[in-house]
């Protein structure tokens, strides 16, 4: 159930910043390139979930490249199978929105971490003041 929930939080952060990233850019979006969006997000929660056990963050860094790497890939393969009629300039700009949704959804990892690191703290010295 666990693993669910943690590739299900996946997809929405992937997704959220991509709408968000597509909006900043003045991508027209409706309702299905908002579904072929999010069954792109899935896509990609699943291809970390299974090659990253962990936060892909702990890995070295070829491989969070070779992720990086495959979501662009995969954002060419949907240009393809969606028909959203990207030119070259555009694959380019995926290759941006891929790498700042990599840095915003590094810095919110690191927020979570951090905050849970925080509570564990605070719950480590209530026990130990007992």
């Amino acid at each position: 159930m666990m693993k669910i929930q943690k590739l299900l939080e996946a997809t929405v952060i992937i997704f959220a910043i991509t709408i968000i990233l597509q909006l900043m850019i003045g991508t027209p979006l409706d309702n299905q390139i908002l579904y072929e969006l999010l069954a792109l997000s899935f896509v990609i929660a699943l291809i970390q979930s299974f090659l990253f056990k962990n936060i892909i963050f702990t890995y070295s860094i070829p491989h969070q490249v070779l992720f990086l790497v495959l979501v662009w890939g995969m954002g060419i393969c949907a240009n393809f199978i969606f028909s959203w009629h990207y030119r070259i300039n555009n694959l380019l700009l995926m290759l941006g929105i891929v790498m700042s949704s990599y840095v915003v959804i590094r810095l919110i990892t690191y927020y979570q971490v951090k905050d849970e690191a925080k509570q564990m703290n605070n719950f480590l010295k209530k026990r130990k003041n007992e």
